[in-house]
């Protein structure tokens, strides 16, 4: 065996080792982690996640160069403190933002059940909701 020919043998040996980790789907575990950085980030402390499970994953490919993963979930949330939030079960997209204030603010005239609705949560209160996270494909991997 030559030495170009071996050369072109282990090129090819390396692309069908990396081919398959190319196609790796998100997992559960990319899934709460995404869920509880947002959470991090945006409930000051107030809000953490019991419980996160994957329902249902859909590949999409809107161009050749663009690929995305659907990932449906359903999560349990626990409120750390007396405070108010958006429902969670008025929204089941990606965008949801997370946020809560402590306390329920003067005059926001919450009404429960409305997208835009605040709704007072008490210190171990849980509530499930279920939502979905769109991961894009990247150089980096799914994000």
């Amino acid at each position: 065996m030559s030495f170009k020919t071996g050369i072109i043998k282990m090129a090819i040996l390396t692309a069908i080792v990396a081919l398959p980790a190319c196609s790796i789907p998100p997992s559960e575990s990319d899934g709460r982690k995404r869920l509880e950085t947002k959470i991090q980030s945006k409930s000051d402390g107030l809000i953490r996640v019991l419980s996160f499970e994957m329902t249902e994953g859909m590949p999409g490919e809107i161009s050749p160069v663009y690929s995305s993963y659907i990932m449906k979930y359903t999560a349990e949330l626990e409120f750390l403190d007396n405070c108010a939030s958006k429902s969670l079960n008025a929204k089941v997209n990606s965008d949801y933002d997370y946020e809560a204030v402590c306390g329920l603010p003067q005059g926001t005239g919450y009404s429960q059940g409305t997208d835009s609705s605040l709704v007072q949560h008490g210190k171990g209160e849980r509530e499930k909701f279920r939502a979905i996270f769109v991961f894009s494909k990247t150089a980096q991997g799914w994000r």
